[in-house]
């Protein structure tokens, strides 16, 4: 019978979860002050995402499919779960 796996440190979830609050809050400040559209915020956010990507990608430990296969999840798992609330401008 297998040992059951040690339980995960949260500490670094819990902080990535503060860091996307506020990523969030400035986001939705900045773009409300330069009047941005939806579509040019999503724009910006891509450019950010793929030289975050690229980033990891240099470090030689992921590959450039299974990293995107995370993202797609991810992503999907983000939009499917805030679907339904309302953003505030």
């Amino acid at each position: 019978m297998k040992k059951p796996p040690p339980h995960p440190d949260l500490s670094e979830a819990r902080e990535a979860a503060k860091l996307a609050r506020a990523l969030w809050f400035v986001i939705g400040r900045m773009a409300a002050d330069a009047e941005l559209s939806e579509t040019a915020v999503m724009g910006a956010l891509t450019l950010v995402l793929g030289r975050v990507v690229r980033t990891v990608l240099r470090s030689g430990e992921h590959d450039l499919d299974r990293l995107m296969g995370f993202l797609n999840e991810k992503l999907r798992q983000a939009v499917e779960g805030d679907f339904p609330r309302r953003t505030v401008h």
